[in-house]
């Protein structure tokens, strides 16, 4: 026979007890049935209802948002790089040369005239304190080529001064577009 009672505590709080160690697996056997029964098993749970810890959530979350921000700041640096050579004196030289020059216009079928960004990773172009050296993408109506532009600083006068451009077609056609009367050496001991 098991004895199951009741008692209360000087604060109120009822607390029952089984009187015999059998009695008492039994009755966490019938509990914990009782229990698994209402749950659904781990196979019956999909995989969309389990939720993701909230430290793995606001990691993933965080992830996203610095490759965002990592991938918008890269284009704006890019973009600000891209002005800063059409701003610069040896380039502007080299276009309006280009500008210029009726007979290259024409080979390439402008205007209009097309000016594309320069590679950044093309090493052609090169960039020191003395020299300037930069290949330029250019493209009309009938054909499109690279404008091979060197410039040599003037320091008497800090300057950028034009020594050479020109025109290299697709099809391998070159055009000279403007040589320098002075030579590179002597800007140098200026």
């Amino acid at each position: 026979m098991i004895h199951c009672w009741t008692t209360r505590d000087t604060k109120g709080h009822t607390s029952s007890s089984i009187s015999s160690p059998r009695a008492r697996t039994l009755f966490l056997k019938k509990v914990t049935e009782r229990f698994i029964s209402r749950s659904p098993s781990s196979s019956e749970r999909s995989t969309k209802d389990r939720k993701m810890p909230a430290s793995l959530k606001g990691l993933q979350q965080m992830a996203i948002y610095l490759g965002v921000v990592c991938g918008g700041g890269c284009a704006l640096m890019y973009h600000y790089m891209q002005k800063t050579f059409a701003k610069s004196g040896y380039y502007q030289a080299a276009l309006e040369h280009l500008a210029n020059q009726p007979s290259a216009l024409e080979v390439l079928g402008a205007p209009p005239l097309k000016v594309h960004n320069i590679s950044l990773t093309d090493r052609y172009n090169h960039v020191d304190k003395q020299t300037a050296q930069i290949r330029i993408p250019v493209s009309g109506t009938k054909s499109a080529g690279y404008l091979y532009t060197t410039s040599i600083k003037d320091f008497s006068q800090s300057r950028w001064c034009l020594h050479e451009v020109i025109l290299q077609l697709r099809d391998g056609q070159c055009i000279p577009v403007y040589h320098s009367s002075t030579s590179s050496n002597d800007m140098e001991q200026r």
